[in-house]
This record gives structure tokens, C-alpha cells and sequence, in this order.
């Protein structure tokens, strides 16, 4: 906890030698002085204490730009977030994701960034012994599969949003740029938006 003015005060006053030309009542110029210090002394450490909570950044507020840049934010997929709560959100989620090549992972991740999708996965090429009315699909086909999204994603206002952001927005621009960013390489990714 942050010390106040005061307490630094008695403490630039417990500094002082003693003698009678270092006074110590409240009246003095001296004490008005060292008042001034304690001043800057409270504020120094009361900075300090916030820079804490800067570094980290889900309590960010001065230095998300500074979380933001070193996570290459906003960036190909990830534009310029609206509100502090989304930009917190896309921060966090650049610095603790792991990747993995799962239709699961695509869909955690599809939700971490608001988005409820799912895969479908199990497309293959055409073989023999295939049952007739099988599509006739060629061996590209093993690597497809299908994000199933609704047609416009809402996102909420929630306890972490900060005073000033919308109560809801809508939107799913960046779910197929986060898909085809995170995706193994090998595949494609087909989308099919669905109406509620």
C-alpha cells in the first residue's frame, strides 16, 4: 500500500538532525517544504504501486498500447478492438495461446475471440466400395473442412467491460482470417453461416 503525503512527511522530518533550526511545527517554512517533497515522494510511490497493475495485462489501462504493440496488435486478423474489455481480451489470448492442429483447438479458439462455430471434419476422396450417391470427390478433399458459424455473432456487454462501451455489437469479419491464420497449413477451410 502506498504511503500518503503525510506519513512521508514525518518521515523527511525524522531525517532531519536535531537542534532548534530544524523545526518540526506545522507552521514552519521548513515543514512546508518538506511537505512539498512528501508530495512528490506520495505520488512517486502511489506510480509505482499502479505500475503493478500495468504489468499486468489484464488490468492494463495506460500501457495496453504497449501490450498491444508487443503482441502485434491490431493486426491481420485482429483489427482495432472497440472497447478496452476486447482489447484486453485479444491481448490475453496472443500471450497464453498454444497451438494445436485440432478441429477442438479451432473451436476454443473461435470462441476465446467470440464466436460460436463449429467443425466439421471427415471429408475424404471417393474409393471403391463407396456406397452410390457418394460425392465424387478427388483426394484434396481428405484436407477440407467445414466452419459452421451463425450469420452475425453478438457479442455482449459483460461485468468486465469498461464504463462507455455499447451494450451489444455485431459482427464475424475476423472468424475467417483467424481460422485460415491458425489452421495446419495442409488444410482448407470451407464456411457455411447459418441463419439463427
Amino acid at each position: 500500500m502506498a504511503l500518503t503525503t503525510d506519513e512521508h512527511a514525518l518521515i523527511l522530518q525524522a531525517l532531519l538532525p536535531p537542534g532548534a533550526a530544524w523545526t518540526r511545527e506545522q507552521t514552519a517554512t521548513l515543514t512546508k517544504v518538506l511537505l512539498a517533497w512528501a508530495d512528490g515522494f506520495a505520488l512517486i510511490d502511489q506510480m509505482w504501486e499502479d505500475l503493478a497493475d500495468e504489468a499486468d495485462p489484464r488490468t492494463a489501462w495506460e500501457m495496453l498500447s504497449e501490450w498491444e504493440a508487443l503482441c502485434g496488435l491490431p493486426g491481420q486478423c485482429f483489427g482495432s478492438a472497440e472497447t478496452i474489455s476486447q482489447r484486453r481480451a485479444a491481448v490475453i489470448s496472443h500471450l497464453t495461446l498454444l497451438g494445436d492442429q485440432s478441429p477442438a483447438f479451432l473451436t476454443e479458439l473461435a470462441a476465446t475471440n467470440g464466436y460460436d462455430v463449429e467443425i466439421i471434419d471427415g471429408y475424404g476422396p471417393f474409393r471403391a466400395g463407396d456406397r452410390t450417391g457418394q460425392p465424387l470427390r478427388g483426394a484434396a478433399w481428405a484436407f477440407v473442412f467445414t466452419v459452421l458459424a451463425p450469420a452475425q455473432s453478438v457479442h455482449w456487454f459483460t461485468a468486465g467491460c469498461a464504463a462507455g462501451e455499447p451494450l451489444a455489437w455485431w459482427g464475424n469479419e475476423p472468424l475467417e482470417c483467424i481460422i485460415n491464420r491458425f489452421k495446419p497449413a495442409h488444410t482448407v477451410a470451407l464456411f457455411a453461416h447459418q441463419e439463427e
